[in-house]
């Protein structure tokens, strides 16, 4: 009796550091209009409408953010979106994960840039970006969110001033989510 009780708290706590536990997955009200995740101040919300998603992502940082779906190991095969704001505005970039710390545009892959509607910001140290993604592009490189699958979900963060599209991450973080 003494080891079901055992297997069954193990069973419970390996539950709860799946997905959300690690931060706060919501089920509406969002920047987005949406759901949401929040993790150590850095959110991603978004909405389904038909045949698309508007994402916003947000964190503290006045360097790149990014979010990347259906990774299979870190970064591979992952479906990255990656961007900041500088004094031109905001720029962003559809990426896809090459190996496991490594990525690449879309467009150098034989790929499309496959996101509209960009918008962002930088206030306060935080960057914000909101972009609309198509849930089938048509691109082999897309690998965007199923509605009601569990998806892999990377964010990240660079350095405060890395306005680029490279460089280290200065916070990363894995989740599963169903979108």
């Amino acid at each position: 009796m003494r080891h079901q009780a055992i297997a069954a708290a193990l069973a419970l706590l390996a539950f709860a550091a799946c997905g959300s536990a690690e931060g706060r997955q919501s089920s509406g009200g969002s920047d987005a209009g949406g759901p949401g995740f929040e993790k150590d101040g850095f959110t991603l919300d978004w909405e389904i409408t038909g045949d698309s998603m508007l994402v916003s992502i947000s964190a503290p940082t006045t360097g790149w953010i990014a979010v990347g779906f259906h990774a299979t190991a870190a970064m591979k095969d992952a479906d990255i979106l990656i961007g900041y704001v500088d004094a031109s505005g905001a720029h962003l970039r559809d990426d896809f994960g090459t190996d496991y710390t490594r990525h690449q545009p879309d467009t150098e892959l034989g790929g499309s840039s496959d996101f509209s509607g960009l918008e962002g910001s930088e206030t306060g140290g935080v960057t914000t970006l909101s972009f609309v993604l198509p849930l089938s592009s048509g691109d082999s490189r897309d690998r965007p969110p199923v509605p009601g699958q569990p998806c892999s979900v990377i964010l990240a963060t660079g350095s405060d001033g890395n306005d680029s599209f490279g460089g280290m991450h200065q916070w990363a973080e894995t989740v599963e989510l169903t979108f």
